[in-house]
């Protein structure tokens, strides 16, 4: 037999096995959440027939009861009670799946610091668009006045910078702002590696921001040249992995720091 097919709707839902676990934990409890109601009003059925129902919420008042109604009043009850009981064990069974699953979630990675990266792109520096456009602009840590951005500074996650990128020309004018950095599965911030053709050391970092107000993906590179004589560095900024901006800066203004306990390897 084939599924159903619904025309004219293409749901697509994203969820990590730890994220359904509290949607189905609060399934569970809404589910239990009515069944309380159930037996509360089959209580208040009862508390009605015999009359001891209070404060009263109608004016009704019961006929005389007769023994025979109350034993048909008894069987409803009776009957309603078997299909919460029954739906409690399903219940149970769903908590106890539930359960299962969170043993099989691994814990949460923790985030460190393989290589970290320092730079700066001065106010009106000189700046190339996909090779072509040339432009003035600059690279901001947000909120920060001297503009250097850290990230992974002391090799400590916690010290990274946020950044804020402005790129000003006459036919073109971008402004990106980033808003979170990607980790690495294994939980690094960013990653380095050293390329012994140009004699740079990389460091390597993406994530999400706007740009221009509308969201956007960035691969942002720093390349410190290590490898005397030492020349100018430079950083690239890539917007939707295609946008490429380019920079040139001065020894000095563009920094890369392997943690203690790693090695630099060379770039693939």
């Amino acid at each position: 037999m084939s599924l159903p097919n619904v025309p004219g709707m293409t749901p697509n839902i994203s969820l990590s096995t730890a994220q359904t676990v509290p949607l189905l934990l609060a399934s569970i409890a809404l589910e239990e959440l009515a069944l309380a109601h159930i037996l509360n009003a089959e209580a208040e059925k009862l508390q009605f027939v015999l009359g001891t129902l209070t404060p009263a919420r109608t004016t009704f008042s019961p006929a005389t009861v007769s023994l025979s109604n109350l034993l048909v009043v008894n069987s409803s009850i009776q009957r309603t009670l078997g299909d919460v009981i029954k739906k409690e064990m399903l219940l149970e069974f769903k908590f106890e799946n539930v359960l299962e699953l969170i043993s099989m979630i691994p814990p949460p990675v923790e985030t460190f610091c393989e290589c970290g990266a320092s730079f700066i792109i001065p106010a009106n520096s000189t700046i190339i668009r996909n090779g072509t456009e040339t432009g003035t602009g600059r690279l901001n840590a947000l909120g920060t006045v001297q503009g250097r951005v850290m990230i992974c500074n002391n090799c400590n996650p916690a010290e990274t910078d946020l950044f804020q990128f402005e790129f000003t020309s006459l036919t073109t004018s971008v402004q990106f702002l980033a808003a979170t950095y990607d980790t690495l599965p294994t939980g690094e911030l960013g990653t380095c590696c050293f390329n012994p053709a140009t004699g740079e050391a990389q460091f390597m970092i993406t994530g999400t921001g706007t740009r221009n107000g509308v969201p956007a993906t960035f691969e942002l590179v720093v390349f410190e040249d290590i490898v005397p004589p030492i020349g100018n560095s430079r950083i690239q900024l890539i917007l939707n992995g295609s946008e490429l901006f380019e920079a040139s800066v001065a020894p000095g203004n563009a920094n890369v720091t392997v943690c203690p306990g790693f090695i630099l390897s060379e770039c693939t």
